[in-house]
């Protein structure tokens, strides 16, 4: 059986992890999140886990290693895992599909206006930091070099997936996206 790779990505709190998690539930969908080692070394060594540790973390890593280096897990997880299909979420650089960007079937681009993005991570909470965050700081947030760099991701997708509506209506273009690749 065919394995399906998709990689999605778009600017923060676009609603890249709420379509993983839905492709997840609904098809069974494994998931790998590019942030999950970096939230697993922070956690390790005891430092808070916010966006500025996460992005001197990451850079850290790719001055001292590899521009690669958040790819080579992701190789890893493809080759080992079974499922029929793999969502990896938030890649963030060119470099971190060397050595596995074969290995994608697509990347799908999820657009969201600054405002809805901002609405949303006020509502969600989903870190204890967000419901706190002020238009100021996360227009400040989106000049990290993390969010800078994204650009070359959305010229280089297979599929934009506009995400301004509901949920429902996102789920609904997923579905189309499925249906129409398998």
């Amino acid at each position: 059986m065919k394995k399906w790779n998709y990689v999605i990505c778009g600017r923060s709190w676009s609603g890249k992890w709420i379509i993983a998690r839905y492709l997840h539930e609904r098809h069974g969908a494994h998931l790998y999140r590019f942030s999950h080692p970096l939230h697993a070394i922070l956690a390790d060594m005891d430092i808070p886990n916010t966006r500025d540790h996460l992005a001197k973390l990451s850079r850290s890593l790719r001055e001292n290693f590899s521009e690669g280096i958040m790819g080579y897990g992701a190789r890893t997880f493809i080759e080992k895992h079974p499922r029929e299909l793999i969502i990896l979420e938030w890649v963030r650089r060119i470099h971190a599909l060397e050595g596995w960007r074969e290995l994608i079937d697509g990347i799908i681009w999820i657009e969201a206006s600054p405002d809805n993005r901002y609405a949303r991570i006020v509502a969600r909470g989903e870190k204890s930091w967000e419901h706190l965050l002020t238009r100021e700081d996360f227009d400040r947030e989106e000049k990290l070099e993390s969010e800078e760099t994204l650009s070359w991701l959305r010229n280089i997708a297979n599929t934009v997936i506009e995400n301004n509506g509901t949920k429902e209506e996102l789920f609904k273009k997923i579905e189309i996206f499925i249906h129409e690749q398998h």
